[in-house]
């Protein structure tokens, strides 16, 4: 008991620290503005993504921000399917977004072509090993004699999602870089919707012949079928990178702010993001260790310039919001 009770009051006395660190970093800017919506989504359903991230950014800000703040502010968790590429641009333009949750080529997407900020990248927790980077896993079958980039072509391919970095852009880079464009033949392509579980099926079956994953889905999800795959190529080791992966690695996901919200409000929530601790019941139901400082999304930048999903609008200011163009 006495453990507990210094605990909340370390606690405490942490959060009133930055309180006073957030208001000193940055002047406040008054607004009467007391609900603020998150858009986000997940590789799974509407039901999962409002299941797992509800207790994180509805209960858990609300709470922490409150007490920061000393303010009653409310956050509404509003699910935006990354399949559909004006989601976001929608709810801008309709005033309905104020922050995101959203995977690192969207994140890029939001940052120059709507001045959206960085406020923390996600640390992903797969099978209690703890990764703030993912990359992408293109794999076959032991006995298919697959074992080079170049092997793909003219070969069924398996995409769990178009949307996803890990599932398909970073794969399609890789293959891209050895010779391989699988857009020359669409029809050697069979996507799945997220629905990864009945991709690796399909690959172990041989109604497909290869498959991209995002790294780590199979040692969270699949771990005894790991040695049944041949991985294209040889996955080599990442420094300080646990999992299976045959492409660079490119940062997790990334809760951002729109421009225009208060920088108290946008520094409070920061501040509550970072704090959250990996015991916290609403990182647990996220299946989250919690959130570092964002690093540098330039490989992501770079991923979608190269696979011609980025473009530079003309007559804009390099950098600035607006001057690119997601496709």
């Amino acid at each position: 008991a006495t453990e507990g009770w210094h605990s909340v009051m370390a606690s405490r006395m942490l959060c009133r620290v930055v309180l006073f660190v957030s208001l000193v970093r940055a002047p406040i800017i008054a607004s009467d503005k007391t609900t603020y919506t998150v858009a986000g989504w997940i590789p799974d359903t509407e039901q999962a993504f409002l299941g797992k991230f509800r207790p994180l950014f509805e209960e858990y800000l609300k709470s922490e921000v409150n007490f920061i703040l000393n303010q009653d502010i409310n956050f509404v968790l509003i699910p935006a399917d990354y399949s559909s590429t004006s989601t976001f641009e929608q709810l801008v333009a309709n005033n309905l977004l104020d922050f995101a949750y959203v995977h690192p080529g969207q994140a890029v997407c939001l940052e120059l072509s709507l001045g959206f900020s960085y406020l923390a990248t996600q640390r992903t927790n797969i099978s209690k090993v703890e990764s703030s980077q993912y990359g992408g896993l293109v794999f076959a079958l032991k006995t298919s004699g697959l074992n080079h980039s170049e092997d793909v072509r003219d070969k069924r391919i398996g995409v769990g999602s178009i949307w996803s970095p890990g599932g398909f852009s970073l794969p399609q880079k890789l293959l891209l870089d050895n010779g391989v464009n699988i857009f020359s033949d669409t029809e050697q392509m069979v996507f799945y919707e997220y629905d990864y579980q009945r991709m690796v099926a399909d690959v172990t079956s041989g109604d497909i012949d290869v498959g991209f994953l995002m790294s780590g889905f199979l040692e969270q999800n699949l771990p005894d079928l790991t040695h049944n795959f041949a991985y294209l190529p040889r996955p080599t080791i990442v420094t300080q990178y646990p999992f299976l992966t045959s492409t660079t690695l490119v940062p997790g996901f990334a809760v951002m702010a729109r421009p225009g919200i208060p920088t108290n409000v946008t520094n409070a929530v920061q501040d509550a993001l970072l704090r959250l601790s990996s015991f916290h019941a609403a990182a647990k139901a996220a299946e989250i260790w919690g959130f570092e400082t964002s690093p540098p999304y330039e490989v992501a930048r770079m991923l979608l310039k190269d696979l011609g999903l980025l473009r530079r609008n003309a007559g804009t200011l390099l950098g600035g919001a607006g001057a690119f163009e997601c496709r």
